[in-house]
């Protein structure tokens, strides 16, 4: 990168937007060979996002509630909706969208109670939005086919 007369140069780095600190290094040198360098971070920070913390495997047939957490940072309560839509591998057994009050500075959670019908590797898609914020995410869960796996080999002479 080239700086401009000043020494000043500006650069877009598309980062994660999860909440955490990013480590920045830095080697310089000037036309004439004068080499710096130096470290820093980058703190990446929302103050309104939703997240989901789902199992690691579902099994074809269970009733789950997914568990939506809304994480609301700003300083005013939050009217928000929460919204997982229809998707073919689970049947909503209540409402795809709820409300939820988010106080300033605080979090709640939302359960929306589903039936897992299609075993295979599925996105989760879940969004939360207000009059000001909106966030959404993508989780993969592998939903396993009902039944009881049998592993079973056998060696000898052919």
């Amino acid at each position: 990168m080239i700086t401009d007369g000043t020494g000043t140069a500006e650069v877009t780095i598309p980062l994660a937007d999860n909440i955490t600190e990013w480590r920045v290094s830095m080697i310089t040198n000037t036309a004439d060979g004068l080499v710096g360098g130096g470290t820093g971070g980058i703190t990446v920070f929302q103050d309104f996002f939703v997240d989901m913390d789902l199992p690691r495997q579902l099994t074809q047939g269970d009733r789950i509630d997914l568990p939506v957490g809304v994480f609301n940072f700003s300083d005013v309560d939050q009217e928000v909706t929460v919204d997982v839509p229809s998707v073919t591998w689970f049947e909503h057994l209540g409402t795809a969208i709820q409300t939820v009050i988010v106080p300033a500075g605080g979090s709640a959670s939302v359960s929306v109670p589903v039936l897992i019908s299609e075993a295979g590797v599925h996105a989760l898609e879940v969004s939360a939005t207000t009059e000001s914020f909106g966030d959404a995410m993508v989780r993969t869960v592998e939903v396993i086919p009902d039944g009881q796996r049998f592993d079973e080999s056998q060696s000898g002479p052919l």
